[in-house]
């Protein structure tokens, strides 16, 4: 039987029997995959989705930056968790996915998931650990590079992205780190939204560095020109979503 409860029914059982890697990366799931001893987070998650029912919506990959691209392709990613969601940590701030999981449950702050491939604790490694793990993990926009959305079958609903806000309108002046530092409550308006979606920026209605900082990487993780410049398009962008 297929679906999101079959999904989380297969990761739970290697979770909770507490599964644990042999020597040089050596598992079931490497094994299975067709290619053993090497990181199997992916392995991992492919292995539950096929033993589940669900390959068809989650796919069969170990490369974790190729499984995003088919997720983006199918237009089922979001910057948001959802409960079965596939999420991909990207621990190096390079936009480059490292390691991945599924979401069992999230807070304004956390998610918790199953993982394979992890360590119990920070202690261990994140990305090339020893087992399967239930992880309770920060939703840092520097640490989570997104979430792919699959379709699962109609015993459970499909994680959804969350509504598109309207957003005010763009307020007409481009703002941008000058000296003195341009001050607001445009200015505070986009920190309060880049701050709504996970950035870790203050809101002070002042356009300092820090929030150069931020606008430009928000710019270059969205496809626009990393010039630390909120126009129009990257005005629109942030409240898309």
């Amino acid at each position: 039987m297929a679906g999101l409860t079959a999904m989380f029914a297969e990761c739970a059982k290697w979770v909770n029997q507490g599964y644990k890697e042999g020597p040089n990366n050596d598992t079931v799931f490497g094994k299975w995959y067709g290619d053993n001893n090497e990181p199997w987070c992916d392995q991992w998650i492919s292995y539950c989705a096929a033993m589940s029912g669900n390959a068809d919506v989650i796919g069969k990959f170990e490369y974790c930056p190729s499984h995003v691209n088919w997720f983006k392709a199918r237009g089922q990613w979001s910057e948001y968790p959802k409960v079965g969601a596939i999420v991909f940590y990207d621990w190096d701030g390079d936009y480059v996915a490292d390691h991945v999981g599924i979401v069992v449950s999230f807070t304004d702050s956390t998610i918790t998931t199953y993982e394979g491939n992890t360590s119990s604790g920070n202690a261990g490694s994140q990305g090339n650990g020893d087992g399967c793990y239930q992880r309770t993990r920060p939703r840092k926009v520097r640490q989570v590079l997104g979430y792919g959305y699959p379709s699962y079958p109609s015993d459970t609903p499909a994680p959804q992205p969350n509504p598109t806000p309207a957003g005010p309108a763009f307020p007409g002046r481009y703002l941008k780190l000058t000296s003195p530092y341009m001050r607001g409550d445009d200015v505070r308006t986009i920190q309060a939204r880049l701050r709504a979606r996970t950035w870790a920026i203050g809101v002070d209605g002042v356009f300092g560095p820090q929030t150069d900082s931020i606008v430009r990487q928000f710019q270059a993780r969205h496809g626009l020109e990393a010039d630390g410049i909120v126009g129009p398009l990257t005005w629109r962008e942030a409240f898309n979503g």
